[in-house]
């Protein structure tokens, strides 16, 4: 079949494809034809199907540049300039290896509060981190949590079994925010105002880059969802861990042990909470220092931080 029309190459469309389809800029599967000695026959065959299948990136391809199992040239060639090959060249044909990609992905987030803070935040970047002692201490019930920072930690192998109750918390600046937009607490009241944090990783560079210009001792910063486990931890602990903690001298359990605490609770133990109060579904952000803190806020200026936030009043 010659496939001419007007003494033109006819230009074919995949099946199931449109016009519109190329304006969306959907990616087709690519396929690796192999079998060419040389490259001028691979550049020859590109040419070939690029007359009747236009659309698509075509490209020769070395085999120091491919797959292993290329000898010689291969030609890259969407899926639906298929339709144009030999029977042939069909049993060389494979499809083209992808690069699988994994993402974390950080939804936008809201930090409610009242309509006052959130206007000096837009008026120069006003902005207050929180610390535990001041979240055990809100006046408002809704949100107070007296044992913010305290955690169960569960660890054993099976035989033997670890337990210990720990406090964290009295080194670290927080800003809590929530994954929903519902701004009506427990007891039926209501925030007025929040501010919507469009892009949480940029906020969180923006405000750790101006501790670390502010504040010398800074050592870490976190960043997640909480969990709402009733601040239990469980963590299996391997036997070989278990057995050598119970064959120590004297005088190196109390390090054993905390280093023991330490493996079993990890960043984990900054985002814990109850589950009574899951309705908060706070994402948190956190930043940690090499010594306690004693204030129970700090008020920083990152004006640069508006431009990928927006005001919401309810």
């Amino acid at each position: 079949m010659n496939h001419r029309k007007n003494g033109k190459p006819e230009r074919f469309l995949p099946d199931g494809y449109s016009p519109l389809d190329y304006l969306e800029a959907k990616a087709p599967n690519y396929f690796l034809l192999k079998g060419f000695s040389d490259e001028a026959s691979a550049s020859a065959r590109v040419e070939i199907l690029k007359s009747r299948y236009p659309f698509g990136d075509y490209k020769v391809l070395a085999e120091i540049e491919n797959h292993r199992k290329i000898n010689g040239y291969a030609v890259r060639l969407p899926e639906w300039a298929i339709g144009g090959l030999s029977s042939e060249e069909i049993t060389n044909l494979f499809i083209e290896p992808r690069l699988f990609v994994v993402q974390d992905v950080v939804p936008s987030i809201y930090r409610f509060m009242d309509k006052k803070y959130v206007d000096r935040f837009f008026e120069n970047g006003e902005l207050r981190l929180s610390t535990y002692r001041r979240t055990r201490q809100l006046e408002d019930a809704n949100r107070r949590d007296e044992g913010e920072g305290n955690n169960w930690l569960f660890g054993g192998d099976g035989r033997r079994r670890l337990e210990a109750k720990t406090e964290v918390g009295s080194n670290a600046y927080l800003l809590c925010s929530s994954l929903s937009r519902n701004h009506v607490k427990p007891d039926g009241t209501a925030y007025n105002s929040c501010l919507f944090i469009e892009d949480p990783t940029r906020f969180f560079e923006i405000i750790t880059d101006k501790l670390m210009q502010e504040e010398p001792s800074l050592s870490a910063a976190l960043r997640g969802p909480c969990v709402y486990n009733d601040k239990n931890i469980v963590k299996k602990i391997e036997e070989s861990m278990m057995a050598n903690l119970f064959n120590l001298p004297d005088e190196q359990v109390v390090s054993s042990l905390m280093y023991m605490t330490n493996f079993v609770g990890g960043n984990q133990a900054y985002f814990t909470k109850d589950m009574e109060n899951a309705w908060e579904a706070e994402y948190r952000m956190l930043w940690l220092l090499d010594k306690n803190i004693d204030e129970e806020h700090r008020t920083i200026f990152v004006p640069e931080a508006r431009d990928i936030c927006s005001s919401i009043s309810f």
